[in-house]
């Protein structure tokens, strides 16, 4: 089993594509400083996994991307993919070869992909136990560790050795087991204090029960009490609605002929409204009459008063010509009395002339 390929994308110094082909044998990668060698290790430790951005000599996992340069510009995703091949029934996979990719854009979504299926970081820590692959695995070291482990403690070296020996996956299964076995003795535990729990409270729901069914036979024969008591009131509201349907019936017979009652006396209202405006037509052109005739009897009132004053005119005219009359009629008889005197008067007078 050996790395055969590798794709770095957007990586750290890798603005465009890179595609490394490696044979089987001892290959190595030459160069001056800065050009990019430790990139690579880089790239093959983050495609593992390694979620430690000062491993990865970055300040954080965002600035493993590319940021562009002076003619390049910043790119939206980092992406490794890391090609194995002849995994010789080391890996648990059908396909003859193991392609793994890691993928990271510039919103923070992260990827995992095995063979093209979206997968997770835990199924490739478990895909790479027991191979020597891995982080923290002997296949992938730097120079600088190679002291750290000489001098490390027998339990840090022990780990290596057991990952070399294709141990540490069965050690991984029994600490595993040993949390699921503590997990589920914790389960036990806090089962036996509810089972404990349930047995006290037993007693109190067994007097609960009782309680229960006593109430349920109460219940129920209140139950029948009430259908009872409602039948008896369903009786009654039978016998008060048929009596009430009767009377009904008496009513609405009543109903109907004071309906007719109504109609006929609506009817002569009728006539004697018409009657009534009739006589008011008759009394209005009789008050144009009155008022005629009252008009009349003014006019003729006047002129009653006008005829009294001429006649008082007249008989005061009739009185004055009467006192004018009889002054007249003394003053003939006054002349007649002269003319009397003066006849007698007269053979005297005739008398002495002679003589």
């Amino acid at each position: 089993m050996y790395l055969s390929q590798l794709k770095i994308s957007g990586f750290k110094s890798f603005a465009d594509e890179v595609e490394l082909i490696l044979k089987p044998g001892v290959t190595a990668i030459v160069g001056p400083n800065g050009c990019g060698k430790s990139n690579i290790s880089d790239a093959v430790r983050w495609v593992l996994g390694e979620q430690r951005p000062r491993s990865l000599r970055c300040a954080n996992m965002q600035a493993i991307l590319f940021n562009g340069g002076e003619s390049l510009k910043p790119v939206s995703k980092a992406e490794v993919a890391m090609r194995i091949a002849d995994i010789e029934d080391r890996i648990a996979l059908e396909s003859p070869e193991l392609e793994i990719m890691r993928q990271l854009k510039r919103g923070g979504e992260s990827n995992y992909l095995i063979n093209q299926v979206p997968s997770r970081l835990r199924d490739i820590n478990e895909l790479f136990m027991d191979t020597g692959i891995g982080v923290d695995a002997y296949s992938v070291m730097e120079q600088s560790k190679i002291d750290l482990i000489l001098n490390a403690r027998a339990e840090d070296r022990r780990q290596i050795f057991d990952e070399v020996a294709g141990i540490t996956k069965y050690k991984h299964r029994k600490k595993d087991a040993l949390k699921k076995l503590e997990q589920t003795e914790q389960n036990i535990s806090r089962v036996n204090d509810i089972i404990h729990e349930l047995e006290r409270e037993t007693e109190s729901l067994r007097q609960q029960a009782e309680q229960a069914e006593k109430y349920q036979k109460l219940h129920q024969m209140l139950k029948g009490f009430e259908l009872n008591l409602s039948k008896q009131e369903y009786n009654r509201f039978v016998k008060e609605l048929s009596e009430t349907q009767l009377n009904l019936e008496e009513i609405l017979i009543v109903i109907a002929e004071a309906r007719e009652a109504i109609d006929s006396t609506e009817l002569r209202i009728e006539e004697s409204t018409n009657r009534q405006i009739e006589l008011d037509r008759l009394i209005q052109q009789g008050q144009a009459v009155v008022l005629e005739f009252q008009s009349e009897i003014e006019k003729t009132e006047r002129q009653i008063v006008l005829y009294k004053e001429r006649q008082l005119n007249i008989q005061q005219q009739r009185t004055r010509a009467a006192q004018a009359i009889d002054s007249l009629q003394q003053q003939l008889d006054g002349i007649d009395a002269q003319k009397q005197k003066s006849k007698q008067e007269q053979p005297q007078a005739q008398k002495t002339t002679a003589q």
